[in-house]
């Protein structure tokens, strides 16, 4: 899938702050941006502290960028079905009660649908549709680095638009 790429600029923390800081994202993250090469460091050294941990590298040469790492879209989805509820409020009574919270898992869980589609098929995109996809590609940043997802331009003049969980967090590792 062509316009499943994307790019994740790949940024140092210059500004040491503690763990609960940055759990938390309070502070201000001075940062710059990591060159090519720096990148490429990164990927390749064996210290775990510094390391960027991101695989399967199909293309090291097309995935790599002047400042920034491409990923692509994967293959597991989760669709959101308008049809099943006129809304689902997140926020009805907000109740710290178990029954309560039970109920709302079990509504989301009908308000949305988990997908997999194998490699080489398509998934059809209705217009004004929400759908969550992740990463083909898993990765763990260290605790110095920081990431931002940016969608391409020309698929976003298309409607196709990156706007969930666009910051990525030192340690963070996943989809």
């Amino acid at each position: 899938m062509h316009f499943s790429k994307q790019s994740r600029i790949i940024k140092r923390v210059e500004d040491r702050l503690s763990d609960k800081q940055i759990e938390g994202h309070k502070g201000d993250f001075s940062s710059s941006a990591l060159t090519k090469e720096e990148i490429e460091q990164r990927l390749r050294t064996n210290v775990k502290e510094s390391k960027i941990f991101f695989t399967p590298m199909i293309k090291s040469k097309v995935q790599i960028g002047e400042t920034a790492l491409d990923v692509r879209l994967g293959n597991q989805f989760i669709v959101f079905k308008r049809t099943r509820y006129p809304l689902l409020d997140v926020c009805e009574g907000e109740k710290e009660e178990l029954a309560w919270k039970e109920e709302l898992a079990w509504k989301i869980n009908r308000y949305q649908e988990k997908i997999y589609v194998p490699l080489g098929k398509k998934l059809i995109l209705h217009p004004q549709q929400l759908v969550l996809g992740s990463t083909l590609e898993y990765v763990r940043l260290p605790n110095d680095l920081m990431a931002e997802v940016i969608g391409r331009s020309s698929w976003g003049r298309l409607g196709l638009i990156i706007s969930a969980a666009t910051l990525v967090h030192p340690t963070m590792q996943g989809l």
